[in-house]
């Protein structure tokens, strides 16, 4: 490997898909919180969950991400503490993370790809009702709200068409991690080891310093819309409880009547048999229900 052969990868490159992820959740809000008629609520609800699963798996890849950018970072540091030279040792470090992210890379583009054509199957029915609907109804809580810039009614159209946008950008970013990763796959299986130099891997190591911060961010960024994305989606409201009606207070000969009756029940002197257990012990009361 030698450094003209080392893949470059910007910097831009973990903020731009941590941006179009952004981007993608206060569109989608924008257009779901403009449609939600009962018909189209679990398809609407599906899209979200399949997004923030996406988004689940695009943190675990920043992660790995930067677990990769540590290894590189220890050989570096270790080459300027005057260690040895061990190009073979080194590419055994890298291969296995490289290869990792090259297959998790092309797993995320598979995701993105299903999240685009669920969109587009929505989209005609999506625009009928973006078309007559002007009611907005935000779900999101006031916090998430203000991550998402929702505090005004968006219009329906252009939120559906910047959402779509938002989820193509998304996958154009995962096919440069995906080139990027296949280069540096095959790049780390060059049988050519005794090419390898010291600058290489310094360099290498360098890069990788300056993604760390960029890592954290997109990070953040990226598990703020995960967290908000199935608030887009409105619930299904219920009816209210029926109101209480106020208790009327009887004659004092009604409740003379309710004391006697109540001493005149006759009184139980054996035990309770098993199939008898009284509803009050409350058994089932500490179920959960997730």
């Amino acid at each position: 490997m030698t450094s003209s052969r080392t893949p470059a990868l910007e910097h831009a490159d973990f903020k731009a898909l941590s941006s179009s992820i952004q981007d993608a959740m206060v569109s989608w809000h924008n257009t779901a919180s403009l449609t939600s008629p009962a018909q189209l609520r679990p398809s609407l609800l599906a899209l979200a969950k399949s997004l923030h699963v996406h988004w689940a798996n695009i943190l675990e890849f920043l992660q790995n991400c930067y677990n990769f950018g540590q290894i590189a970072i220890e050989w570096k540091n270790s080459l300027e503490q005057g260690s040895d030279l061990d190009p073979v040792s080194w590419l055994e470090d890298l291969v296995p993370l490289s290869d990792a992210l090259c297959l998790q890379t092309e797993a995320l583009v598979q995701q993105a790809d299903t999240n685009i054509a669920s969109l587009s199957s929505l989209t005609p029915q999506l625009t009928n009702l973006l078309r007559v609907s002007s009611k907005f109804n935000p779900a999101a809580s006031p916090v998430t709200a203000t991550f998402l810039g929702v505090s005004s009614p968006p219009d329906g159209a252009t939120a559906l068409a910047s959402t779509a946008k938002a989820l193509a950008a998304i996958r154009t970013s995962l096919c440069s991690f995906h080139r990027y990763w296949t280069t540096v796959s095959e790049t780390c299986r060059t049988p050519n080891a005794i090419l390898i130099r010291a600058e290489d891997i310094h360099k290498l190591g360098k890069t990788w310093e300056a993604y760390k911060e960029e890592i954290h961010q997109a990070k953040s960024s990226v598990a703020r819309s995960q967290d908000a994305v199935l608030t887009a989606v409105p619930t299904e409201k219920t009816a209210p409880p029926p109101r209480r009606q106020p208790r009327r207070r009887g004659s004092s000969k009604s409740e003379a009547s309710f004391s006697s009756s109540r001493f005149s029940l006759p009184r139980r002197t054996s035990s309770l048999d098993d199939d008898e257990v009284p509803n009050c012990w409350g058994f089932g009361t500490f179920s959960k229900k997730r």
